[in-house]
């Protein structure tokens, strides 16, 4: 992990036990998620909304979803923290629900990225589930299954937002504050329809309201800013080193009993957490530098242009505009031979012959689309070639190659920009 990653890390796990204190401390229902996500919106609104309006022109359907999935996620782990406050103590829920966050992250990350736990990565998987196992000894009850549940949805998350702001390159804070808007419009009917008891805790928890819609979003925001450039299993466990400092703080600012054990549980859990950040994944044959922080699967076709609707008897562009049926659909596998057959109507067709080669490599067949790629580099539209023939050389493992090709479209082409990072990022 690169040292500014660890210490964002290091620094978000900080501010996530200082504002979970803090919410501990507030009497309330789902009224106090209202209150503190509206602060958020408040505080984070124009830093969001400015890296909305970059990215914009790039949104699609895939972010669209791992935006609405991530507000989804989060809203929920949310409703499980503050039942599990409400029935738990601080000490015993916030460990048992940030050590079994990481344990299904890591095991997520294992089956989805393909990755093969070390020896070290399963003593540390063992380790925090000890460690759990001993938090629940003699203590099972409401609030170590809202704390379990809580875990669950910690690990779903993480693996949902690591593939949007690594592979999508969606902006963390873009990402975070769009969870908070949701959860404040999601929770607002139920805030209004307790609107007394919604005024006595803002009037009553001004201040902490205000730290915790604060440092929440600045919490996380620090770790999907370490997940753009670092892999989850190395990240997901590293942040819960804040496991024992909310066992410290619930047993000494909120007397807390049992402080001890709970304590003891807690340097099981991070002795896990610390094993896990051994586990590496095993490298492709074919990529030899290949890095879990890198989604090699991740290319961005070019938008499909704004279609004339005139009548027409070119047989080029009557199958020029059949074959945007499927390119909006993303049936890449009847797009390529329809492009293909335009370019065979009309070899000038420069604009079918890019949208051939893009439709090939949606399809993983990357060999095929070298050559309608590199007759693209001397034409009017070089600038969107680049990039996707800058993919196929990197999945081949051409690293080097595939920088200098993205390399001249990176400053206007999003998509462009993103192999050169890659490059920069594997480069030794």
């Amino acid at each position: 992990m690169p040292p500014h990653a660890l210490l964002l890390v290091l620094t978000a796990a900080c501010i996530h036990a200082t504002w979970n204190l803090l919410a501990k401390r507030v009497r309330g229902g789902m009224e106090v998620v209202w209150l503190y996500s509206c602060v958020g919106t408040l505080v984070y609104g124009p830093w969001a909304v400015y890296e909305y309006a970059g990215i914009w022109d790039r949104l699609g359907w895939r972010e669209v979803l791992s935006v609405s999935g991530s507000c989804f996620w989060q809203l929920a782990y949310f409703v499980c923290l503050q039942q599990a406050y409400k029935h738990g103590d601080l000490s015993l829920v916030y460990p048992v629900a940030r050590g079994s966050g990481p344990l299904v992250a890591t095991l997520g990350a294992l089956a989805i990225y393909g990755e093969t736990p070390t020896t070290l990565a399963w003593m540390g998987i063992g380790l925090i589930s000890g460690g759990v196992l001993f938090f629940l000894r003699g203590a099972v009850g409401a609030g170590v299954w809202w704390g379990m549940a809580t875990g669950l949805l910690i690990g779903i998350y993480s693996l949902w937002d690591k593939y949007a702001v690594s592979g999508l390159h969606l902006p963390p804070v873009m990402m975070e504050w769009t969870t908070d808007v949701s959860r404040a419009v999601v929770l607002a009917p139920l805030a209004f329809r307790r609107l007394p008891e919604t005024r006595r805790v803002w009037n009553e928890e001004r201040l902490r309201l205000i730290l915790i819609g604060t440092m929440n979003p600045l919490s996380y925001i620090l770790v999907l800013t370490a997940l753009t450039v670092s892999p989850l299993h190395r990240v997901a466990p590293m942040r819960e080193i804040s496991i024992v400092l909310g066992a410290i703080l619930g047993a000494k600012f909120l007397g807390e009993r049992q402080g001890g054990r709970r304590l003891a549980g807690a340097i099981i859990m991070v002795l896990g957490v610390l094993c896990l950040t051994g586990c590496s994944a095993e490298r492709p044959a074919f990529q030899p530098k290949y890095d879990r922080l890198v989604d090699l699967g991740v290319a961005v076709p070019p938008p499909a242009p704004a279609l004339s609707n005139e009548d027409t008897t070119d047989e080029a562009e009557i199958q020029f505009r059949a074959a945007f049926v499927f390119y909006r659909r993303a049936r890449w596998e009847y797009a390529v031979p329809a492009f293909a057959e335009v370019v065979d109507y009309d070899d000038n067709r420069h604009d079918a012959r890019l949208y051939w080669a893009a439709s090939l490599v949606m399809a993983n067949r990357d060999a095929e689309a070298v050559e309608p790629l590199e007759e693209l580099l001397e034409t009017p539209y070089e600038m969107a070639a680049r990039p996707l023939l800058a993919r196929v050389l990197f999945r081949q493992g051409k690293f080097k190659e595939a920088r200098e090709m993205a390399g001249p479209a990176a400053k206007e082409n999003f998509d462009a920009a993103g192999w050169v990072a890659r490059y920069d990022l594997l480069a030794p």
